[in-house]
């Protein structure tokens, strides 16, 4: 119901129990998150897909879902922050995709003392949604007797049948780190089975089936481009979706890591994306061959995408470790948010990667800022926040470089010119 009510603890165990029954089982997570998708495919090993309905409309987003979801047993969703939160209108939250994708939500919601008042919170929430609020978990709660007298109030004031207590346990909570959640992975499947011991204690199976499946078909269109995309511990950060919309136009796949691999491989387009460039720096400053190679391809006028993290890979310096130096500017770390963060409806001001005065969505939220002796005028940037326009990012070459995600789906004018 609230952020910080437990949807990721609850969520692994939830993916944990499901592969223990063996299940057919695909996950998402809604809103703009990379770190999320990372804890599900540990558990599941298999990418979980974003569901966004500021990037996509509603009928894109219905069939991205069909699509990623098809030939599942169980679509398990993770929802974001406050349950109605996102933007002024409504798009983003979780609520909004309850509500497009007409799915049901089990709603969880953290243990107050004030039972009256949690309840009529419940309630009011519940009146206030547009989707099938099917069931409630208590999280965090520390007492039996407590939890029942929770469970009796609320059955008074709502028709929800499903309420159980998801019992408190320190052990259970995950750090949080800059970009959201902590993105130390080794104890990630130690919580998700001592989740997944609480969850078999709550009749969850109960409540699947409220659950529907959906089938839909795709065609790919075939061709013969060719896109590298950096991915490795220190470049982790990209939308799953990005890629397939790749392949279905028609760009063959191949990666490579900044961290490991001597060069480049070969390809018509390189895609570096974000992640921690900052953690890794000194040992991405000592594959200096890696480094070369880069800077030759950009200035070759090889079509380059560089997003955040990509970003500063390209920039002359992180916190003092040489990097790659194709974009004049030195990288440093904040303990505060930097930038633009939000959402954006982003207009490509020069032509690169996609057409000039191509129209695309995009969003943006990092601790890291750059000192540059570039103008950053390659983006025409419309905050939904506030709706003010900025004038953002980088066109050098054939290289755009900026501090956005793009998701690449939700080009609403324009398109990609290769």
């Amino acid at each position: 119901m609230l952020t910080n009510s437990g949807k990721t603890t609850f969520t692994l165990g939830l993916l944990q129990y499901l592969k223990s029954e063996n299940k057919k089982v695909c996950s998402f997570k809604i809103g703009p998150d990379f770190i999320d998708p990372i804890y599900h495919e540990k558990i599941l090993d298999k990418k979980s897909k974003s569901l966004d309905s500021y990037f996509l409309n509603s009928k894109k987003l219905k069939e991205h879902f069909y699509k990623e979801s098809k030939n599942s047993d169980y679509i398990v969703i993770e929802g974001v922050m406050g349950l109605l939160d996102g933007l002024n209108d409504g798009r983003g939250s979780t609520d909004s995709i309850g509500s497009i994708l007409d799915i049901p939500i089990l709603l969880l919601v953290e243990s107050m003392p004030s039972i009256k008042t949690m309840a009529a919170m419940i309630d009011g929430v519940i009146k206030h949604s547009k989707s099938k609020i099917v069931g409630i978990i208590i999280t965090k709660s520390k007492s039996e007797i407590v939890f029942n007298m929770q469970k009796e109030e609320i059955e008074k004031i709502t028709n929800i049948k499903y309420i159980k207590r998801f019992e408190y346990d320190n052990s259970l909570k995950i750090p949080s780190k800059h970009l959201g959640l902590d993105t130390d992975f080794f104890n990630i499947k130690e919580i998700a089975l001592k989740s997944y011991e609480k969850i078999k204690s709550i009749n969850i199976e109960s409540i699947f089936k409220e659950l529907n499946q959906v089938y839909d078909s795709v065609n790919v269109i075939k061709g013969n481009k060719s896109i590298a995309i950096s991915r490795d511990e220190a470049f982790l950060f990209y939308y799953p979706e990005n890629i397939e919309w790749l392949k279905n136009n028609g760009f063959k796949i191949k990666y490579f890591s900044p961290l490991n691999d001597k060069k480049l491989p070969e390809a018509d387009v390189y895609y570096f994306t974000g992640g921690y460039p900052e953690v890794y720096a000194k040992k991405l400053e000592k594959n200096k061959s890696m480094l070369i190679d880069v800077y030759e391809k950009c200035a070759s006028g090889k079509k380059i995408i560089a997003e955040c993290g990509g970003f500063m890979y390209l920039s002359k310096e992180i916190e003092g470790h040489k990097m790659v130096g194709f974009i004049n500017g030195k990288t440093f770390m904040s303990n505060k948010i930097q930038g633009r963060f939000g959402y954006e409806k982003i207009k490509i001001l020069n032509e690169c990667f996609f057409k000039k005065n191509t129209v695309i969505k995009g969003h943006e939220f990092h601790y890291s800022y750059m000192e540059l002796n570039e103008n950053e005028n390659a983006l025409e940037v419309i905050k939904k926040s506030n709706n003010k326009i900025y004038k953002v990012g980088i066109i050098k070459e054939n290289v755009l470089a900026s501090y956005t995600h793009f998701y690449f789906s939700s080009i609403l004018e324009g398109g990609i010119n290769i």
